[in-house]
């Protein structure tokens, strides 16, 4: 019998069939509502610097759906012109990569590249932002500011990387400073998902039926059942 909020009757007695009818029709209810079992972000658009930034949620069966509009970091500072070249004479061109032998790993901290030969007219300084991307897999990278360099290595302080792995020969170039950060962070992205997910309710198969019925007049330890599947049924949908 479906569940009926009418019953039981007030200043009625309590009856085995009615209450076990009412429990049954609320734990059928509570069963078809469907828990969330997974998240998934479907897409991520780039908005302008300065734009809020908008999550869209929408839920297809168990899957908790994610939409996300996040701004980009504002552009960085035009840098300062470079000084003029010694009148009368050609100036050399400056070298805006170099290719360097070593193995490195991914990471992040002070990371040094030795070069092969001591390179000329390097195109930066010590402050200078450079990339350093592995020959055999670009994908793989780490950037960072030049805080060392002598005639035969270079030193980073590396504070972003791409990939993952350890790689030998590595081409080294001028990077651009980054960006701001975007209104919404990773941590406030998980914490965003990790709410939604804890307003659903869990699933109540592990809770038993009350299929045997009930003596007439109920008895104590009638009450004493119902009082316990209530406690595993709350125990059950709470997270």
């Amino acid at each position: 019998m479906a569940f009926n909020p009418l019953l039981p009757l007030d200043g009625s007695l309590m009856e085995a069939p009615e209450m076990r009818s009412q429990f049954n029709g609320l734990k059928t209810l509570i069963d078809n509502v469907p828990g969330i079992t997974a998240a998934v972000v479907d897409s991520v658009t780039t908005l302008g610097p300065g734009e809020p930034a908008t999550v869209t949620v929408s839920i297809t069966g168990t899957v908790l759906h994610f939409s996300l509009a996040l701004p980009r970091g504002a552009d960085g500072l035009q840098g300062l012109p470079g000084d003029p070249g010694v009148p009368g004479a050609d100036g050399a061109a400056a070298l805006v990569a170099v290719a360097v032998p070593g193995t490195n790993a991914v990471g992040t901290g002070f990371v040094s590249f030795g070069f092969a030969a001591t390179p000329v007219n390097l195109g930066w300084l010590t402050g200078t932002r450079l990339r350093a991307a592995a020959v055999a897999d670009p994908a793989n990278w780490m950037e960072g500011i030049v805080v060392a360099l002598g005639p035969t290595e270079v030193t980073l302080a590396v504070d972003a990387t791409g990939g993952a792995g350890s790689f030998t020969g590595w081409n080294l170039s001028l990077a651009g400073a980054q960006g701001a950060p975007g209104e919404v962070t990773n941590a406030a992205m998980s914490d965003a998902i990790a709410t939604a997910i804890a307003g659903t309710s869990n699933n109540t198969n592990s809770v038993p039926t009350m299929d045997t019925p009930f003596t007439d007049p109920v008895t104590p330890a009638d009450l004493e059942l119902i009082r316990a599947n209530y406690n595993a049924l709350v125990l059950a949908l709470r997270r």
